[in-house]
């Protein structure tokens, strides 16, 4: 299961060379744009490629890749949208800690991007199901998410920082 989502962090990061930014990492001020472009129209691309390398190696962000927080990652058969979503997430965690100036997991900002990009998805694609993010939206919507989220961070011996 999380061999999955490193295998899908690792697609995405197979970028061509030349798509690398120099130096192999890009700065706070340089993948900003990047964030809010892709999270306006995402897509597994060059984007979500410089975003994932960010978060790999920035030491201004800790990225937590939890597999019940990042649950529709361990469905088998992969899910079309899965990398894109699992992007969106890295994406939205990765913009609320630059936002905030610390270093510091924000899985629920994650969530919300990836709620939202659903809901996108939904509206074209009107018969796309995927009850892990439901499953999600429902326990945002009970008001659990923030503690279960705070849960798995405990279990995993990290502090969420939202």
């Amino acid at each position: 299961m999380l061999a999955n989502i490193l295998l899908s962090v690792l697609v995405l990061l197979a970028a061509d060379p030349s798509t690398q930014p120099a130096g192999g990492a890009t700065d706070k001020a340089a993948i900003r744009p990047v964030i809010d472009d892709f999270l306006k129209s995402p897509a597994k691309d060059d984007r979500a490629k410089k975003i994932m390398k960010f978060a790999e190696d920035s030491e201004d962000v800790l990225i937590s890749l939890d597999r019940m927080v990042v649950s529709w990652m361990r469905h088998d058969p992969k899910y079309e949208q899965a990398d894109t979503l699992l992007a969106v997430f890295v994406a939205g965690n990765v913009r609320s800690q630059l936002d905030s100036g610390k270093a510091a997991d924000d899985s629920y900002a994650g969530l919300q991007e990836v709620f939202r990009v659903y809901r996108d998805m939904q509206t074209k694609q009107a018969d796309l199901k995927i009850p892990e993010i439901d499953s999600l939206i429902e326990k945002d919507k009970a008001g659990t998410l923030k503690p279960f989220i705070a849960e798995r961070a405990a279990a995993n011996g990290k502090a969420s920082g939202k």
